[in-house]
């Protein structure tokens, strides 16, 4: 897993990510949480994804952890959820919603 993000960090970055203790204990949780075999894919899959939060974090190993599950999902479907796009269901969500309640008044004669 090390290795997969190291070489799509340096490839991204031009230099190797900081590796530590706490580093190392991050990578050891991460092969915990998704199939061990899969994890150097999801690692580099992550250093390439846009996401606002992670480039302003410089794709730190906090939040390849803190979503890995979401981020295995994204690499795994080859379907990325942008922020747009989640906002979007949300909107659709909530229009679906208050439509339902709708029916249900008019069906109950309010």
């Amino acid at each position: 897993a090390w290795e997969g993000y190291r070489s799509a960090y340096r490839q991204r970055y031009q230099v190797d990510p900081m590796r530590n203790a706490k580093v190392n204990s991050q990578f050891a949780q991460l092969v915990n949480r998704i199939p061990a075999d899969e994890a150097p894919r999801v690692a580099a899959y992550y250093v390439t994804n846009n996401n606002g939060r992670y480039v302003r974090a410089g794709h730190s190993v906090d939040c390849l952890l803190q979503d890995a599950e979401r981020l295995r999902t994204e690499w795994a479907t080859g379907r990325r959820t942008t922020e747009t796009q989640a906002r979007q269901a949300d909107r659709t969500d909530s229009i679906g919603q208050a439509a339902s309640e709708l029916i249900k008044e008019i069906e109950n004669g309010k």
